[in-house]
């Protein structure tokens, strides 16, 4: 393997070309167009004159041509020659890159392997399988210079960022049922203080709004007290919840829906008739009352 055969050419190369009597010539034809300022008057004859230059330009391209072409014929046995010797290297290379991409693919296998039962364990000891998009195998893991040591310490990381994680979304679901059960008690209250004004629709409402808690308890004190004081003037009808208590609203019983929907749906049922006209008054009453309350409309 320390000898190095190289391919030297020893061909002794001329061409019996008188280049410089070539270059005088050219420059003969060209001489008197050196600072040549045209007028408008010679833009005719100088556009011949032109086609004249461009026609000896091409000749002696075609010269050329003639010259590349002739010795690369001469030239491409020995080419030929050159080039099945260097096969000989890259056919040989490529049958041990062959064998190696195998063992080097057998082995990064193995390692994948190894790693995903690294990976497992971790899931399992920190009941994390919910998470497990978070262990995704990263390509330096893979790489040979990667200790296992480096391996833990990254897992380990992931396993504090999820936990992290894990706490957060507890205490966004504590903070969201307390309200929900604050939210809920509150109207409560308020149906014991106005059992003619508190409807349930005004706790479903509250329980779907972004407002803060005490905004909330606001507009539900409001309404309530507003509803109270129409039934009593009777522009609105008997509240059917009125003697019906608030029952405790699981966070999972939590809907995003409109509270008016019913509202628009008992409209939609109504037909339209002088009997019907007070109801129909009545549902547009508690709609108006309801945004005025919770979208802060006057």
């Amino acid at each position: 393997m320390n000898d190095l055969i190289v391919i030297e050419d020893k061909t002794d190369f001329s061409m019996k070309v008188d280049f410089a009597k070539a270059e005088e010539w050219a420059r003969g034809l060209c001489a008197k167009y050196q600072g040549l300022v045209i007028s408008e008057n010679d833009v005719v004859s100088i556009k011949k004159e032109m086609a004249e230059l461009n026609k000896y330009a091409k000749d002696v391209d075609e010269s050329r041509k003639a010259i590349e072409k002739k010795y690369k014929e001469l030239l491409a046995p020995y080419v030929d020659k050159i080039k099945s010797v260097k096969q000989i290297f890259d056919d040989t290379y490529k049958s041990l890159s062959n064998q190696v991409k195998a063992f080097e693919a057998a082995e990064l296998k193995k390692r994948r392997d190894e790693l995903k039962k690294l990976i497992d364990a971790v899931i399992a000891e920190n009941d994390m399988e919910d998470y497990r998009a978070d262990f995704a195998i990263r390509e330096k893991w893979l790489k040979k210079s990667t200790s296992d040591k480096s391996v833990i310490a990254d897992l380990g990381e992931i396993v504090e960022r999820v936990k992290e994680r894990i706490a957060g979304e507890a205490e966004r679901q504590r903070l969201k049922q307390e309200r929900i059960e604050a939210i809920t008690q509150e109207a409560e209250r308020l149906r014991q203080e106005f059992p003619n004004g508190m409807d349930d629709s005004v706790l479903s409402s509250a329980l779907t709004s972004d407002y803060p808690l005490r905004e909330i308890f606001c507009r539900m004190r409001r309404f309530a007290s507003q509803n109270e004081a129409l039934r009593r003037k009777g522009v609105l009808g008997k509240n059917k919840n009125a003697e019906q208590s608030v029952a405790p609203v699981a966070e999972t019983a939590t809907q995003s829906t409109a509270d008016t929907t019913q509202y628009l749906f008992k409209i939609q049922t109504l037909v339209i008739g002088r009997e019907n006209a007070l109801r129909v008054k009545d549902l547009f009453t508690q709609i108006k009352a309801i945004a005025q309350t919770f979208e802060n409309i006057d």
